[in-house]
């Protein structure tokens, strides 16, 4: 590889693409907890008590259209960390 591509060594991989790498004797383990931190901070979620589901079935909610397209992106991208 190093004949076809310019390579240099930067020392221990620790992050590529988002996820955490952490390489050790009995294995090498990712996850992604730097990400999820990120977007609970940038839905101002990182100080929400975890909860077993997502909401309680006894709150009554109103249509808001205001809030619809930021809910929706909070959805999707809060998701696609639960794909890996």
């Amino acid at each position: 590889m190093q004949g076809k591509f310019e390579m240099s060594m930067m020392g221990e991989l620790s992050f590529f693409l988002g996820i955490q790498i952490k390489q050790r004797k009995d294995g090498t383990f990712i996850n992604q907890a730097k990400y999820v931190n990120d977007m609970l901070k940038k839905f101002g979620l990182e100080n929400v008590k975890p909860q077993v589901t997502p909401m309680s079935s006894s709150i009554k909610l109103d249509k808001d259209e205001e809030d619809k397209e930021y809910f929706w992106n909070l959805r999707r991208e809060l998701g696609l960390t639960s794909l890996s």
